[in-house]
C-alpha cells in the first residue's frame, strides 16, 4: 500500500530507465530550487570504495542491488526534505526498495522509449547491464528489463514526465510545479 502524502518526507526522487536523464534532471532540478542533490549510485560507489562498472564485476548484480538497497534504506532513515535524489533505474526491481522510494517524498517518473535509450546509452561506457552478451542482444535485453520496470516505475510516481520529448530545464521545472502542488495539497512541508 502506498505511503499517504502526509507520511512521506519533503524532498522529489526521481525514477526511471536507464540513460533517461535522472541524473542531469536531478542537477538542473536542485539547482532550480536551491537543494541538496543526491545521486543513488554516487552514494552507492562512495560506499563501496569503488565504480558501479567495478562494483557489477566484484561482486555481481545482486552485490550492487544489495549495497543499493543499503544505501536507500539509510538515506530514507535520515533524508526529511530539501533534497532531490536521483536513482538508478534498476532500484525499483527489489520490492522492498519501492516503500523507501515512496516514504522519500515526490516520486517523478522520467519516462523513456526504448529507442531513445538504445540511443543514449549507446554513447555511454558506465551502464554495465547494457554492456553484457554480444551487441545484438543488446534490443532485446534493454526492451525487456524496460517492460519489467515499468509498471513498477508507472504504480510509484506522482508524476509522468515524457523524458524523451523534454528537454532537462523544461523537465525540472514542470517537477518543481507540480511538487510544490503536491505540497500544497497535503497541507505544507513536512518538518
Amino acid at each position: 500500500m502506498p505511503a499517504a502524502a502526509a507520511d512521506r518526507a519533503a524532498n522529489i526522487v526521481l525514477v526511471g530507465f536507464m540513460a533517461a536523464g535522472k541524473s542531469s534532471v536531478a542537477r538542473e532540478l536542485a539547482r532550480l530550487l536551491g537543494w541538496r542533490r543526491m545521486d543513488l549510485d554516487e552514494l552507492v560507489e562512495s560506499r563501496a570504495g569503488a565504480s558501479i562498472p567495478e562494483i557489477f564485476k566484484q561482486r555481481g548484480e545482486s552485490g550492487f542491488r544489495d549495497l543499493e538497497h543499503e544505501t536507500l534504506r539509510d538515506l530514507a532513515g535520515r533524508l526529511r526534505g530539501g533534497a532531490v535524489v536521483a536513482t538508478g533505474g534498476g532500484v525499483v526491481e527489489r520490492k522492498e526498495n519501492r516503500p523507501l522510494l515512496r516514504r522519500l517524498g515526490f516520486v517523478a517518473w522520467l519516462e523513456i522509449g526504448l529507442e531513445p535509450t538504445l540511443e543514449r546509452v549507446r554513447r555511454s561506457p558506465k551502464r554495465p547491464l547494457a554492456r553484457e552478451g554480444a551487441p545484438g542482444e543488446l534490443r532485446a535485453r534493454l526492451g525487456a528489463l524496460l517492460r519489467e520496470r515499468t509498471p513498477h516505475y508507472a504504480a510509484l510516481a506522482d508524476l509522468r514526465e515524457d523524458a524523451a520529448v523534454l528537454g532537462t530545464s523544461d523537465l525540472a521545472y514542470g517537477i518543481a510545479e507540480s511538487f510544490r502542488l503536491w505540497i500544497a495539497k497535503r497541507g505544507g512541508a513536512k518538518s
